[in-house]
């Protein structure tokens, strides 16, 4: 996938789940957490607490990736 990004090649992705419904995050060794717009304000959330877990000698790492349709919306 990242060589195809890096070759200039368009990548669709859908994602589906969540809903509100709570999650423990200790059950992974990763989480990847998908926002877009307004969507980043309880993800940044659970973002910082996983980073400061994970500091703290946590096993789950977290990565965040927020979307906007426009540039000027960051």
């Amino acid at each position: 996938m990242a060589a195809a990004l890096l070759a200039g090649i368009s990548l669709a992705m859908s994602v589906d789940g969540g809903y509100g419904r709570p999650f423990d995050p200790s059950q992974y060794d990763e989480v990847i957490l998908c926002g877009g717009g307004i969507g980043i304000t309880p993800l940044h959330s659970i973002f910082r607490e996983l980073r400061a877990q994970g500091a703290a000698g946590g096993r789950c790492g977290a990565h965040l990736h927020w979307c906007c349709q426009e540039r000027g919306q960051i």
